[in-house]
């Protein structure tokens, strides 16, 4: 039997292009199949808030594996071109990767769409470069964009580095919060600047410190009871909102039918009626749950039909595809 040891040089290297290839097959496939996953929203089915979630927690990528295919993902669907250009090697999954994020960056800038056959003609100068080269490429395009991405990074179990660009007017509000809290930050330490201000947005927006305030409040005597949930405007009562929050314990409540496995995402929370509201459904705790906006918006499809979903999102926002 014989073994990588016992190959000749030219057969080792006959094999392994032979093995490059076949991988890159492969590749296109496992990028064909996370399409499919996205276009039938499977990964919200399972119980992920995105697709990135699903690429790292289900099937194990790494953050950076799973963010290059799914970047790749797009950029072959708005450029067909790009598969065969993976395919055979002269577009790698970096450069795509890279390329999808800057068009999404530079849309961004422009409000609005980039024309594909701008998005062709890049891929077509970018053919056969390095990450590097295609990174410098982008920099000579729009310079403005490289900039340090944000990012947040454990040091210890207690403690995380934390990075991001101040644009002018940020920095001036904060050099001006410096001086207004001089008397218990005289060094201007900007750990204990933003440390501050979080405490004072948590005291404002946390649901569940309102909950807390508001039943000290009715604890109290002469004070008014909690307001009934029951309602017939749509307007759901901050203190009913409050208490579905800490019940559900601020995480979305979407669970996989299969699977049992709950989204359990803080990100982008809403309120939804599991009756919905349209149909006669209450404002009952009972009745209430949180989801994160992509999970609400599944909720949705499933009772009024993607036809009437995709319309109400096309009228709201003309120029974002679905």
């Amino acid at each position: 039997m014989q073994t990588i040891k016992n190959k000749s040089n030219e057969m080792l290297v006959a094999d392994l292009k032979q093995m490059v290839a076949e991988e890159r097959r492969l590749l296109i496939e496992v990028l064909h199949h996370l399409q499919e996953v996205e276009d039938r929203r499977l990964y919200l089915e399972r119980g992920y808030s995105t697709l990135f979630a699903f690429a790292t927690e289900e099937l194990g990528y790494s953050e950076a594996a799973a963010n290059r295919r799914i970047q790749a993902v797009r950029l072959m669907r708005e450029v067909p071109e790009v598969e065969e250009k993976v395919k055979t090697g002269k577009l790698s999954l970096s450069v795509a990767s890279q390329v999808q994020s800057f068009f999404r960056q530079e849309e961004k800038k422009r409000k609005g769409p980039i024309s594909t056959s701008e998005k062709r003609d890049l891929v077509l100068q970018l053919e056969g470069t390095s990450a590097r080269s295609c990174e410098k490429k982008i920099a000579q395009i729009a310079p403005e964009i490289k900039k340090p991405r944000e990012k947040a990074r454990p040091l210890t179990e207690a403690t995380t580095l934390i990075q991001f660009v101040a644009d002018k007017e940020l920095m001036e509000g904060i050099e001006k919060l410096k001086q207004l809290l001089a008397h218990g930050n005289p060094e201007g330490r900007l750990a204990l600047l933003f440390k501050k201000l979080v405490q004072l947005g948590l005291e404002k927006w946390d649901p569940v410190q309102r909950a807390a305030r508001r039943r000290q409040k009715v604890s109290k005597p002469n004070q008014k009871s909690t307001p009934t949930s029951e309602s017939k405007s749509r307007y759901v009562p901050a203190a009913v909102r409050d208490e579905v929050w800490q019940r559900d314990k601020g995480r979305c409540q979407y669970q996989d039918p299969a699977t049992g496995k709950i989204c359990g995402t803080r990100h982008g929370l809403q309120l939804d009626h599991t009756q919905p509201f349209a149909q006669g459904g209450s404002h009952d705790l009972s009745n209430l749950r949180l989801l994160c906006r992509r999970h609400n918006l599944l909720a949705a499809r499933r009772v009024f039909g993607d036809h009437w979903i995709d319309s109400k999102i096309a009228k709201s926002r003309p120029n974002v595809p679905m």
